[in-house]
């Protein structure tokens, strides 16, 4: 993995290592890697895929190695220290994420992207860690402010953090991630962006110390002049948490639709 807890590309990981655990997730052989998909080139020398019959199954495979992966971590961590915490970061921008192979939205969701098979859901990582950081690394604050500018409403703190807690439903926390570099001489800019994170999910992340943080220190002071816990300090809070969901799921109680703002291609990741 790189430094994200996801795959490096599309056509990652191709070895012989994958190609034999594929085969026998499936309980079949194929043709490696055409069964899976193969490239294509367009007259105009555009790069495309062409699927193969198992390539929804490859990326499902690919999804739920990274789940179990992460399921494997935290076990062994606990033998270590029962009360360690795992999180996971991720880009915020959902739509992206297949190619990365990291489902780390709760297997319960259903938003309505092309990709999400029932197997594909199965995968989703959102259960199996503690809490979960998602790249918002996005300068304008609120959906408000990007409709006022005539821009793209998905490209917003706001609408990365709100696309991130439906998806992950109540399986785990959900903190923002900011990268401070965006507001360089911007402190009101920098102000309403935190305020944006802390109200579209349960915290923020700042990115980071060597990003020219001390004119903004004044900044944090304000923000946070008020000490508060990471929800994450307090682990049976969580548990609370996934049993209400719970009782509001056997209810049948149904949620909204979820509307499909689209972020931007490698923001925050």
């Amino acid at each position: 993995y790189d430094d994200r807890l996801r795959f490096g590309a599309l056509n990652a990981d191709f070895s012989e290592l994958a190609h034999v655990a594929f085969e026998k997730e499936i309980k079949r052989k194929v043709r490696w890697p055409e069964d899976v998909f193969e490239w294509t080139i367009s007259p105009s020398l555009g790069k495309g895929i062409k699927p193969g019959p198992y390539y929804n199954a490859w990326m499902t495979f690919r999804a739920k190695t990274l789940t179990q992966f992460a399921q494997e971590v935290r076990h062994e961590i606990r033998t270590v220290n029962p009360k360690a915490q795992l999180g996971v970061y991720a880009g915020s921008w959902y739509g992206e994420y297949p190619n990365l192979g990291n489902n780390w939205a709760s297997p319960a969701q259903n938003g309505g992207f092309w990709f999400l098979t029932p197997e594909y859901r199965k995968s989703g990582m959102a259960p199996s860690i503690d809490f979960l950081v998602t790249g918002c690394y996005y300068p304008v604050a609120t959906i408000h402010e990007a409709m006022g500018r005539g821009a793209n409403i998905g490209a917003t703190v706001e609408a990365a953090g709100m696309l991130t807690n439906r998806l992950v439903r109540d399986e785990t926390w959900c903190y923002a991630g900011i990268a401070l570099s965006d507001f360089k001489d911007n402190p009101r800019g920098l102000m309403n962006v935190l305020q944006a994170a802390v109200g579209s999910e349960q915290g923020v992340m700042v990115f980071d110390l060597s990003h020219d943080i001390e004119p903004m220190w004044k900044v944090f002071k304000q923000a946070f002049s008020i000490p508060r816990k990471p929800p994450h300090m307090a682990p049976e809070v969580l548990a609370a948490v996934r049993a209400r969901r719970a009782i509001w799921d056997a209810m049948g109680l149904k949620e909204p639709p979820l509307p499909i703002t689209v972020g931007s291609s490698g923001t925050g990741q």
